[in-house]
């Protein structure tokens, strides 16, 4: 049931190489968060009819339960430098508790209110849904750890394994977290990446699975054609992997270098903005030296003080 990796073992690194590594994560992190308020925008109508003349909404921009979790996935890649399950499901615990309605989707809701009830994540995650959650919101705070974790694919590919099944146990929901975990690895470290490489790395790096299928359709699609890439892709209507994904990636992959124009197509692919939104923020924040001011002076603030 679980990916074969090939390297078990936790290399130490050089403080430098730390250093670096919480610098990447940290830097998704604003840009994720970021990319998940404003996507939370537009489930409202006004909001909305502001797209095509590009009109940013009025602040504050809150965040949502992505942002949430991404947070307590950089505070266990602080602490322990790799992902200790049992630690980040005690955090996800926590920021539940004490955030319980800051927008957790239906599946995840259930999942951390039976984790909150001493109930233990082994059992949990595979027996939910008969399988596994197969939601999106794995793939969202992997972009951390692939930030974290870039240059070591290795270690990339077990550390975002292990993010993912406390609550994401699906064979799909766990390709995402893969995905979006590789997709800022291979932003970090081949600048300058084009789409169709970006795309590449990411679809020769994961298992045979749906959701590499459907990568391997978004490599043919024109970033042109927006409307043929949610039919086919998925614009996060389910709020599954499979669907939200390989649109945020495509997007990426097309608008890396321009963090604005990336988030404003997010909104324009309407479904899941919020969580298609983080994916897309965190990812192009690493090729994009500084975030637009006057949309960080609108989001809400994050609760950790991050490195400068």
């Amino acid at each position: 049931m679980y990916f074969r990796i090939n390297d078990l073992t936790t290399p130490k690194r050089k403080a430098a190489t730390v250093e670096i590594s919480l610098k990447n994560m940290y830097k998704a992190l604003e840009g994720l968060a970021l990319g998940n308020a404003f996507g939370n925008l537009f489930y409202k109508a006004s909001a909305r009819k502001g797209i095509t003349r590009r009109a940013l909404p009025d602040g504050p921009w809150p965040w949502t339960a992505d942002t949430s979790m991404a947070v307590s996935v950089c505070q266990i890649l602080e602490d322990h430098k790799s992902i200790d399950e049992d630690s980040l499901a005690a955090f996800f615990v926590r920021a539940f508790q004490d955030d319980t309605f800051r927008g957790y989707g239906n599946g995840m809701f259930q999942i951390l209110n039976l984790l909150s009830q001493g109930q233990d994540w082994r059992y949990i995650s595979p027996g939910f849904a008969n399988g596994g959650s197969y939601g999106n919101e794995a793939a969202v705070r992997a972009v951390c750890v692939g930030a974290y974790f870039a240059g070591h694919i290795n270690q990339l590919r077990k550390e975002a394994e292990k993010s993912a099944i406390i609550t994401h146990f699906h064979k799909e929901a766990r390709c995402g977290a893969l995905a979006t975990a590789l997709a800022a690895h291979a932003i970090i470290t081949q600048p300058g990446i084009t789409p169709e490489a970006l795309l590449k790395t990411v679809i020769e790096n994961i298992p045979d699975s749906l959701l590499k299928q459907r990568l391997e359709q978004a490599q043919n699609l024109s970033p042109d054609d927006l409307p043929l890439a949610i039919m086919v892709l998925g614009n996060g209507d389910k709020a599954a992997a499979l669907d939200t994904v390989p649109l945020a990636l495509w997007i990426t992959a097309h608008y890396l270098k321009d963090f604005e124009e990336a988030l404003w197509t997010v909104a324009t692919a309407q479904g899941d903005a919020d969580t298609i939104g983080a994916i897309v923020g965190g990812l192009c924040a690493l090729a994009t030296e500084t975030l637009p001011p006057q949309w960080l002076n609108r989001r809400e603030a994050l609760p950790l003080h991050l490195p400068t």
